[in-house]
């Protein structure tokens, strides 16, 4: 009797540590609905951008102050998880601040204190971006990056097409998107091309379950992503016409795409990708052929294009004003005044990343900020992750990553929100992988791996 009674209360216990257990998962699952809607919106509202007292401002921002909010309650409460690059953005704050405060002490002749902290404010809300997307994503990594790539890449799909419209029957040599700058908007689209690239991995890997319906819908539409997706994209990139957009996408196709002998391919992959192959290419030679304007423009490069001699001569400046002072530069954000105070054709900014960041924060700045870049290019070319939850994601994001550091060679990139998101992502991924190893652990061991739970760093860690 006294064995059945002891058998009862077991089974009690067991029935409410099952309870408890469903319901942490509801208590996640209700959380993880709220961070989706956040990622969504993140998704939409990002290309919309207008400019408040001289200030570009992406209608997005309002989400990432909303999750800084949130951030600051959960710091209050001692549990405030923060990216892995946080330091490295953190470093180069302070660096943008010295440079700031010691060149106000030194009179110059083109020295503005204002331009220069209104610069250091779009800093920090360029790094608001990683700390909001990496808070998003890191607990449940698979279902909202889908959420938030496929959200991005449909509307910046839509913006393709619209920019199409534009060149062909508008005869806009160079349209702008809702950037109102080519580069930026180029990049914008780039950055939708992987992050298509990402979507297609996570919907190959089939997070949608065994069910043959699901299987099939999820197939379906990475199919349409990459027959449709992708080449309308890289053709909106194709109709902005920026030279260092192109290069970059270039040379981030290079890191992404992975050639294997046909033979390594199963039957439908290699139908698949030979179908992509020729749509991307028909689409481009289409393109080209109706609108030759970015050939046009290519081929100028080389000669005597007034721009080009202005971009060379705006790299001149930045390498002389580095040179000249090597230690704290000339003041962050300070570079269009000097090209003014230097008398060149337009007063610019230097269209080149590493000279600027050089001339403006001196010889520390710059290897922080390429600190930064190879951290994030490590981490994403090393970050592993079990087939299912995006194996070839960090490859992807690594190819964002250098696309963007290439770039970076023609245009000023180190405040590009598309960067930064990219900052986060590989964050997040990073985190997530580091969890499933641990969960992994704990079932080899016996454990019941929906008891464990992720550290959060706390403000001692910090």
């Amino acid at each position: 009797m006294a064995w059945r009674g002891g058998q009862t209360a077991t089974l009690e216990i067991a029935r409410v540590d099952r309870g408890a257990t469903r319901l942490r998962s509801h208590r996640r699952v209700g959380r993880g609905w709220g961070r989706s809607l956040l990622a969504l919106a993140l998704g939409v509202l990002y290309p919309f951008h207008s400019y408040v007292a001289g200030v570009n401002v992406s209608a997005g921002d309002g989400v990432v102050a909303l999750v800084g909010l949130i951030l600051v309650f959960q710091f209050a409460a001692r549990t405030m998880p923060l990216p892995r690059y946080t330091v490295h953005a953190f470093l180069l704050g302070l660096i943008i601040i010295s440079s700031l405060a010691i060149n106000s002490l030194v009179p110059t002749g083109f020295f503005a204190l204002l331009p220069g902290a209104v610069e250091a404010l779009k800093y920090v809300a360029a790094v608001a971006w990683m700390i909001a997307l990496y808070w998003l994503l890191r607990d449940q990594l698979p279902r909202r990056l889908l959420v938030f790539a496929c959200t991005s890449v449909l509307m910046a799909t839509g913006f393709a097409i619209l920019t199409v419209y534009q060149n062909l029957f508008l005869h806009a040599q160079r349209p702008t998107g809702p950037f109102e700058n080519p580069n930026i908007y180029g990049n914008y689209l780039v950055l939708n091309v992987f992050l298509a690239m990402c979507a297609a991995n996570l919907l190959a890997e089939d997070r949608g379950g065994g069910e043959t319906r699901s299987s099939l819908l999820l197939r379906s539409g990475r199919t349409v992503g990459l027959l449709v997706v992708i080449p309308v994209l890289t053709v909106g990139v194709l109709a902005t016409g920026s030279r260092g957009t192109l290069v970059g996408f270039l040379a981030g196709l290079v890191v992404v795409l992975r050639l294997r002998p046909p033979t390594a391919l199963g039957p439908r992959k290699l139908l698949a990708g030979v179908l992509a192959i020729v749509t991307l290419a028909v689409a481009v030679a289409w393109f080209l052929e109706h609108h030759p304007y970015v050939l046009a423009r290519l081929g100028r490069t080389g000669s005597t294009d007034p721009n080009v001699e202005h971009r060379l001569a705006l790299w001149r400046a930045a390498f002389d004003a580095f040179a000249a002072h090597p230690l704290f530069g000339i003041g962050y954000g300070q570079f269009t005044s000097y090209a003014g105070y230097m008398r060149l054709w337009r007063a610019q900014v230097a269209h080149q990343t590493y000279l600027s960041m050089g001339a403006e924060l001196g010889l520390l700045g710059l290897l922080v900020f390429l600190w930064l870049l190879w951290a994030v290019m490590r981490d994403s070319w090393r970050v592993q992750v079990a087939k299912g939850g995006g194996s070839r994601l960090g490859r992807i994001c690594c190819g964002f990553a250098v696309a963007t550091s290439v770039q970076g060679l023609f245009n000023n990139v180190e405040q590009f929100r598309s960067l930064w998101i990219t900052f986060g992502i590989v964050a997040a991924l990073v985190a997530y992988a580091r969890t499933a190893r641990a969960r992994a652990a704990v079932v080899s061991s016996g454990g019941d791996p929906a008891g464990y739970v992720q550290p959060a760093r706390t403000r001692q860690q910090l």
